[in-house]
């Protein structure tokens, strides 16, 4: 779908990219920040880029609030024009670390054609802390592909906060910080199910976003 020469761009892109197609399908990834990235949040199993390249986006989006939440922003992005742009804030923790990144989506035009989608994130601020279970991903695909019965924890994608206590469906008054999750001693032995809290849906919603 891109040329050498745009694939060096995207690589040369301070952060995360990739870029999809009109179907969604995952076409190219800034493949040095990709790998270190996975590696970083104990997802060794996608470092290697062939593990994501030809296949469909919604593979790697955890819930299907978050995956609704892109399609939004995707249908008023092709409303808006080439022009437009969606850009978010948003957090992706690692067991040790605190991450508050930044997302922009941009419609990919090739040879003056839409030929898909450009998904960016940078990292603006990175604090380390004492690891949290909560945050390990390859801990949390052995539980979801062992089926041990441990209760659903919901999971904001946007902010990180979790639903106290675990178990529940969630209601808005239960998204807690995960530390305070611990302070009221939360149990680790849990499936993480992932969605967007109420507050966060309107932070981040397309009519809130689009820049």
């Amino acid at each position: 779908m891109i040329s050498d020469d745009q694939q060096d761009l995207l690589d040369s892109l301070d952060g995360i990219a990739y870029v999809v197609d009109r179907d969604l399908v995952i076409r190219a990834v800034s493949r040095s920040a990709w790998r270190k990235f996975a590696v970083d949040n104990d997802g060794a199993s996608v470092a290697d880029t062939r593990a994501v390249i030809d296949r469909p986006l919604e593979l790697f989006v955890s819930g299907e609030e978050v995956w609704r939440l892109y399609c939004e922003h995707l249908e008023a992005l092709e409303q808006q024009g080439p022009a437009a742009r969606s850009v978010f804030a948003f957090r992706c923790d690692s067991p040790d670390k605190r991450r508050e990144m930044r997302m922009a989506i941009s419609p990919l035009i090739l040879r003056g054609q839409h030929s898909g989608w450009l998904f960016h994130s940078v990292i603006w601020e990175e604090v380390s802390r004492p690891p949290m279970g909560l945050f390990d991903y390859s801990d949390l695909m052995s539980r979801l592909a062992s089926e041990t019965g441990a209760p659903a924890l919901r999971m904001c994608s946007i902010c990180q906060n979790v639903v106290d206590p675990a178990g529940v469906s969630g209601s808005g008054d239960r998204w807690i910080d995960a530390t305070e999750y611990y302070r009221r001693g939360g149990q680790e032995d849990v499936v993480i199910t992932h969605g967007i809290c109420p507050g966060c849906y309107e932070k981040v919603k397309p009519s809130a976003a689009t820049a």
